[in-house]
């Protein structure tokens, strides 16, 4: 029965740990995210200059007719302010979907953590040699 148990805890105790360690990779992506948006943004290359953020406003399947039109008739600094204006809010959405992730990451790193602690604990008492 002893050693059933053992087993038992030792399971779960190596389950716990991989949840906790793929837990804790992702939540660290996630604090990267809230606190140096541009490492993980992607596509930050079409907000550069302002000749790539009109070549991608014309390409972008999504991309409103009239808004093209309209882009295509302003200056060069009004392209500037309109680019670094949609620049910031990318990055405001950035850093906000690592805020949305790193609370239930956390939660289950710290939760998974507890498991394991648990079971290594039952499995240390049920073998007191190891």
């Amino acid at each position: 029965m002893k050693k059933s148990i053992e087993i038992y805890a030792l399971i779960i105790s190596a389950i716990s740990l991989l949840i906790f360690m793929i837990s804790f990779g992702m939540a660290t992506y996630n604090l990267i995210r809230v606190t140096y948006p541009k490492a993980t943004f992607f596509n930050n290359q079409i907000y550069q200059t302002n000749a790539s953020y009109l070549a991608n406003q014309r390409a972008d399947s999504y991309g409103d007719p009239k808004k093209v039109a309209t882009l295509a008739k302003l200056s060069d600094q009004q392209i500037t302010q309109q680019r670094l204006f949609e620049y910031q809010n990318r990055l405001d959405n950035e850093r906000q979907l690592g805020i949305n992730n790193l609370i239930p990451q956390s939660i289950s790193a710290i939760l998974s953590l507890l498991v394991f602690l648990l079971h290594w604990r039952l499995a240390r008492k049920t073998n007191p040699s190891t």
